[in-house]
């Protein structure tokens, strides 16, 4: 008697999920990520507060510099970026937020500014910072 499994999955694609996503990417026939139900958008209050929290958690970009403003689902950034790849990279973040309708960018690349100066260590009394062979400062027991 014949194995009913074999049977059954003959001509079955035997490919990964993954490898079928892809040929389908390739085919035109994409995934539907992003494509939320008819007229759904998002309150400028909540793509204000998701904006920020993509600039906060991103490791790359320095936002101190950065204002955010929301109005109609159309992002503004405006201010200091630290860096030269910094509007780049936060113009890509904005634009992968859900319901983000649109993207204004008002940068200036000033790696020299006061927003982006860390604040001076504190010293010992005597005016001294213990440190160890590494540089970094030895904290008292």
């Amino acid at each position: 008697m014949a194995d009913r499994r074999s049977e059954d999955r003959a001509g079955a694609d035997d490919r990964s999920w993954m490898d079928r996503c892809a040929d389908d990417e390739l085919g035109g026939r994409g995934h539907h990520r992003g494509r939320g139900p008819k007229d759904w958008s998002r309150d400028d209050q909540r793509l204000y507060e998701e904006v920020c929290e993509r600039l906060l958690h991103d490791r790359l970009i320095d936002a101190r510099g950065i204002e955010v403003e929301v109005e109609d689902g159309v992002v503004t950034l405006r201010g200091e970026a630290r860096g030269a790849s910094d509007p780049a990279l936060a113009l890509r973040l904005v634009h992968e937020t859900p319901g983000v309708k649109g993207v204004e960018i008002d940068l200036k690349v000033n790696p020299n500014s006061p927003r982006f100066l860390t604040p001076a260590k504190a010293e010992d009394d005597d005016g001294r910072t213990d440190k160890s062979p590494m540089g970094y400062p030895i904290l008292p027991t």
